[in-house]
């Protein structure tokens, strides 16, 4: 995320806030929803960005909050190779962006 490949966003109700990380800081700004994403399980995201989002949002969040990624081509392309006929599984993307399918 801090080269600027991964966007991440938190969305509620009809809002949604993508996350920038300027001069070191992890601010919530409110944005456009994104046009694709993929979803993130709400317990794989960093308790920091969690509260950088309750500090950087005005007002209480009155639905939950839906988690997701925008990730580059390359990443996508792993994602789509690897769940091509699979039903079911954990997808883990490391730091270094490579991507294994464990079971759920």
């Amino acid at each position: 995320m801090a080269a600027g490949e991964v966007q991440l966003y938190a969305m509620a109700d009809k809002q949604a806030w993508r996350l920038s990380l300027g001069d070191g800081a992890r601010v919530f700004a409110p944005d456009a929803f994104p046009g694709w994403f993929h979803e993130m399980a709400p317990a794989t995201v960093p308790v920091g960005y969690l509260q950088s989002l309750q500090q950087s949002v005005r007002g209480p969040v009155t639905s939950p909050v839906v988690w997701g990624v925008q990730l580059p081509a390359a990443t996508r392309q792993d994602i789509a190779s690897l769940t091509r006929g699979v039903q079911g599984g954990n997808l883990v993307i490391g730091a270094d962006g490579q991507v294994t399918l464990g079971p759920e």
